[in-house]
């Protein structure tokens, strides 16, 4: 984890909003909260190290990853087996069941960490833009 702190509440408002936007994109508003998570990252007007903007960038880099994922992951496990096959379906579930579960309990960690004024970089992928 980084760090550094942040005590400024407005900040932390707009940290955690980076975060509850992740969520909501891979679970309820997939691509509209996406789309509200980069212009509210172009919006912004603070020290590029801030951490109001790594907040926005693990968020924008986790959705960018858990999209792929699902894309790709979904697309190898359908091209592997057949639709009326039981066993692709399994894999199917097995996947949502697990990768999206821990993409969804990072963003919940992303998100306390948010609320607390403190950095969060996502394990495996988040240190490709921090």
């Amino acid at each position: 984890m980084v760090p550094y702190k942040s005590n400024n509440h407005k900040q932390k408002k707009s940290a955690a909003l980076a975060q509850v936007l992740f969520l909501t994109n891979i679970t309820v508003l997939p691509v509209l909260s996406f789309v509200i998570l980069i212009l509210l990252y172009n919006k912004t007007n603070t020290k590029p190290h801030s951490i109001l903007v790594q907040h926005y960038r693990q968020s924008i880099l986790a959705n960018i990853v858990a999209g792929i994922l699902l894309l790709v992951v979904s697309a190898l496990i359908l091209g592997f087996g057949s639709f009326d096959s039981v066993y692709t379906w399994m894999w199917l579930i097995l996947y949502f069941t697990c990768i999206h579960s821990m993409l969804i309990l990072f963003g919940v960690f992303a998100l306390i960490k948010a609320q607390a004024g403190q950095a969060y970089v996502y394990p495996l992928f988040g240190k490709l833009w921090i």
